[in-house]
């Protein structure tokens, strides 16, 4: 009796796992997005394709030094650390929605979103863009060309590589000193030896 309750648990745990990786995979496929850095890498242009069922009513590109997000006419946006005069540079996110279903990217239908940057300091990477449907369900798509900024390892690598060699050549001189101190005190060893015997 108790097998049969526990596993009847389990089943029910299974399914609600299963249903919710398959409406995630539904919607990873219900969108795609094409494009990225044009030529010049100062700009980058996107066209989201909805092939769900359900209007798109926002969406969210991570950024690194944009100045300028360019949306669709009738959608509201705002981002985070833009790269201004004084400001601090940091990674930021770009956000638009729009407040009623029927003004966003409908079923079958595409929109294009656009960004400037400021002058230097981004990498063209691949990541994710989150975007949301009229009926609440949100999905991450991968793999969409954006502005990234150098990673910790990137943009300290030769700190930390200079830093290892220091550490390596501070660690040779300590055991060099170690082996001649011991050899000294074996020679001293043996001469005060030899003079015992004498």
């Amino acid at each position: 009796m108790e097998l049969t309750r526990y596993s009847g648990k389990l089943l029910a745990a299974l399914l609600v796992v299963l249903l919710a990786y398959s409406v995630t995979a539904t919607a990873q496929t219900a969108v795609r997005i094409e494009g990225g850095a044009e030529n010049s890498g100062q700009t980058y242009s996107w066209t989201i394709v909805n092939a769900s069922t359900s209007a798109i009513v926002a969406v969210e590109f991570p950024h690194f030094r944009a100045d300028t997000f360019f949306v669709p006419q009738g959608w509201k946006r705002e981002c985070t650390h833009l790269a201004r005069a004084g400001a601090a540079i940091k990674p930021g996110v770009c956000k638009a929605h729009v407040d009623q279903a029927s003004a966003g990217i409908a079923p079958g239908a595409t929109a294009r979103f656009g960004m400037r940057l400021a002058r230097g300091g981004a990498l063209r990477r691949p990541g994710e863009v989150r975007v949301r449907f009229a009926d609440g369900t949100e999905t991450i798509v991968s793999d969409v060309e954006l502005p990234t900024s150098q990673t910790f390892w990137e943009r300290n690598i030769m700190g930390v590589g200079l830093s290892v060699l220091m550490v390596l050549v501070i660690l040779h001189q300590v055991r060099r000193r170690r082996a001649q101190a011991a050899r000294a005190a074996t020679d001293s060893g043996a001469d005060h030896a030899g003079a015992d015997r004498a």
